[in-house]
């Protein structure tokens, strides 16, 4: 992967992106995948994660019962006052009301958390500065990396298509719901979620989705 490991989970904007692992039970299997402060009391994540096929390919799908969230430096100091676990059911785990699955558009979950962080990662609905081509930073927990930890990789933003836009980000399984992020007026700001792989383009080349930070999906995440 073209990726550079995040030691510093204490600084900004690391310290505001966290770990998301969903869990079952009576079963042994981990869904893993990222999630990002867009209040300080909710964290973004990607619907799509709460949703496994057990079974292999004809089999049901099904939601984890329990789902984690280890924000930042709590990674590595398993800090309680960082990390919290929710039963999947509770009114704290929301998926889109539109989300059914397979619909990228409303591919979003909201999580609340049970106290107030110090900040949030701001967001842009649709940038002025934005512009095809333009470099994109990701930061999330790709599992397929090692050593297991928090990865941040750079690429080309590929189109500014809404809801759902592509960028050229080296990407892995654990990236999902991962803030894709870019400098404006010397600050981060998260412009979109990454939702996957989408394919080659016309020349070949990998492509990423993303679903961009849109005002009515702000409005959602943040109520």
């Amino acid at each position: 992967m073209l990726r550079t490991q995040v030691s510093d989970l204490s600084a900004w904007p690391h310290a505001g992106i966290c770990l998301i692992q969903g869990r079952f039970r009576e079963r042994p299997q981990v869904i893993y995948g990222t999630g990002f402060l867009v209040s300080p009391t909710h964290i973004a994540t990607a619907a799509h994660l709460f949703t496994i096929n057990l079974d292999g390919p004809g089999g049901h799908a099904v939601a984890p019962d329990l789902v984690d969230v280890i924000l930042g430096q709590g990674f590595f100091d398993d800090a309680t006052h960082l990390s919290w676990t929710f039963d999947f059911a509770s009114p704290q785990v929301t998926v889109h009301p539109d989300w059914a699955g397979g619909d990228q558009a409303h591919d979003i979950a909201r999580i609340v958390l049970p106290s107030a962080q110090p900040r949030a990662l701001p967001l842009a609905p649709s940038p002025a500065a934005l512009a095809v081509g333009g470099a994109l930073t990701l930061s999330g927990y790709p599992i397929d990396a090692e050593p297991f930890g928090a990865w941040e990789g750079t690429g080309a933003l590929r189109d500014l298509a809404s809801p759902v836009f592509h960028h050229a980000i080296d990407t892995g399984a654990g990236d999902s719901g991962a803030p894709v992020r870019v400098q404006i007026g010397g600050q981060w700001t998260v412009i979109g979620a990454h939702l996957g792989e989408a394919g080659l383009d016309d020349a070949g080349q990998p492509l990423r989705r993303a679903l961009a930070m849109t005002q009515p999906l702000i409005d959602w995440l943040t109520t």
